[in-house]
C-alpha cells in the first residue's frame, strides 16, 4: 500500500507542477487585471508581477524533484518525511489557489487555475496524510 501512497504522490507532484508552470507563464505572458493607479500602482504591480511567476516555478521544480524521489526506494523507507512534503505543498497549493480565486495574482483567468490548484492541494493533503498514517502503523 505504501508504494501506491508513493506513485499517487507522484502523479499529483506532477499535476501540480504543470498547474504551477502553467499558472506562472500565463501571468508572464499574459496582460495584467491591475489598474495602474500611478507610480505607486505601477510599482506594486512590476513587484506582483515578478514574485508570482518565481513563487509559481519555484513551486513546480520543487514538486517534480519531490514527486521523483517520492517513487523512490530513498522514499519508501522515509514515508512519514514525505508525507509531511505532500502536506505542506498542499497547503502552498490551498493558499495559491485562493490567492488566485480572490484576485490577488495578477492573473485574469485565475479562477480557473485556482479551483484546479484547490483540488490538487486537497488531494496533496489527503495523500500526505495517508503516507503519514501508514508509516507510523
Amino acid at each position: 500500500m505504501a508504494s501506491n501512497l508513493a506513485v499517487i504522490g507522484f502523479v499529483l507532484s506532477l499535476v501540480g507542477a504543470i498547474l504551477d508552470f502553467s499558472a506562472g507563464t500565463l501571468i508572464v505572458r499574459g496582460p495584467s487585471s491591475m489598474s495602474m493607479g500611478g507610480e505607486m500602482g505601477m510599482q506594486t504591480m512590476v513587484t506582483a508581477s515578478v514574485f508570482w511567476p518565481i513563487l509559481l516555478y519555484s513551486l513546480g521544480v520543487i514538486l517534480i524533484v519531490t514527486g521523483l524521489l517520492g517513487i523512490t526506494k530513498i522514499a519508501i523507507g522515509r514515508m512519514r518525511l514525505f508525507g509531511g512534503l505532500m502536506i505542506l505543498y498542499g497547503i502552498m497549493m490551498l493558499a495559491i489557489g485562493g490567492s488566485m480565486i480572490v484576485g490577488v495574482t495578477l492573473m485574469m483567468s485565475g479562477m480557473i487555475s485556482g479551483i484546479a490548484m484547490l483540488f490538487i492541494g486537497a488531494a496533496m493533503i489527503g495523500n500526505g496524510t495517508l503516507m503519514v498514517q501508514r508509516r507510523a502503523r
